[in-house]
C-alpha cells in the first residue's frame, strides 16, 4: 500500500497492478507476485541484496531469473535490501481511479479483507503450449465451492481460495487442498501446485 501511495502522490505509473495484493517488497520480489496478466518482476531495473557471504552487491533484473510466480531468491536465499523500478509519470488522478477500478474488482471476487486466507491458493496451470488456465476455473468444474474439511472452506465466490471459517488448523487447510487437486488430477489430468507456501512442518517449497 505505501509503494502504490507514493507512487500516485508522486504521479508514477505502472505499478498500480499491485493493488491489494498485501506484503512487503521484498515478498512481491520473491514470490514475483502480480495479477491481471502483470508481475512485478517486469518492472524491477536493480536492487542490492545480502548475498551468502554477507556481502552487499548490486544486481539487474538478470540476476533473478524471474517466471511465474518464481524467482531466483527461492534458489539461493539472497535477502532483498533495496530495489528500483521503473514507472512512467502520469495523470494522478488517472492512476487513482486505475487503483480504485482494481480495488473494486478484488472487493467484488475474493474474501473480504478480515477473513483468514493466504490469498490465492493455487498457481493457474501453464499448458505444454504455453496456454495459462485459471486455477479457479478448474476448480470450479470440480465443486470446490464451498467444499469443506474441519474449520477449511473453499470461498463460496471464488474456487482459489481456502478459507478459515471455524478455527481451521493447518492439517484441515492441507488436507482440503489435497482433496482439491485430486480431484482436478482425476478430472483434467492436471496437477496443481501450491502458490502458497508450507512452513517446515510440512516441509518446504522455499
Amino acid at each position: 500500500r505505501e509503494v502504490l501511495h507514493f507512487c500516485t502522490e508522486n504521479s508514477f505509473s505502472g505499478l498500480e497492478f499491485m493493488a491489494g495484493i498485501p506484503g512487503t517488497v521484498g515478498g512481491a520480489v520473491f514470490g514475483n507476485a502480480g495479477a491481471f496478466e502483470q508481475n512485478i518482476g517486469e518492472y524491477l531495473q536493480r536492487a542490492s541484496i545480502l548475498d551468502s557471504n554477507s556481502k552487499t552487491v548490486g544486481v539487474d533484473n538478470s540476476h533473478f531469473k524471474f517466471s511465474y510466480r518464481h524467482s531466483g531468491l527461492k534458489e539461493h536465499h539472497d535477502i532483498l535490501l533495496k530495489a528500483s523500478f521503473i514507472v512512467k509519470k502520469s495523470k494522478k488522478e488517472d492512476i487513482a481511479n486505475k487503483i480504485q477500478g482494481i480495488l473494486e474488482i478484488r472487493r467484488d471476487n475474493h474474501p473480504p479483507w478480515d477473513t483468514a486466507c493466504a490469498g490465492s491458493y493455487f498457481k493457474n496451470p501453464i499448458l505444454p503450449d504455453g496456454t495459462k488456465i485459471p486455477a479457479a476455473k478448474l476448480l470450479d468444474k470440480v465443486g470446490a465451492k464451498g467444499q469443506k474439511v474441519g474449520g477449511a472452506s473453499v470461498y463460496e465466490f471464488h474456487a482459489n481460495f481456502i478459507i478459515n471459517t471455524e478455527n481451521a488448523t493447518a492439517r484441515d487447510v492441507r488436507d482440503l487442498a489435497s482433496e482439491l487437486k485430486r480431484r482436478v488430477q482425476e478430472e483434467f489430468g492436471i496437477r496443481l501446485e501450491e502458490e502458497v507456501i508450507y512452513l517446515p512442518e510440512f516441509g518446504t517449497t522455499l
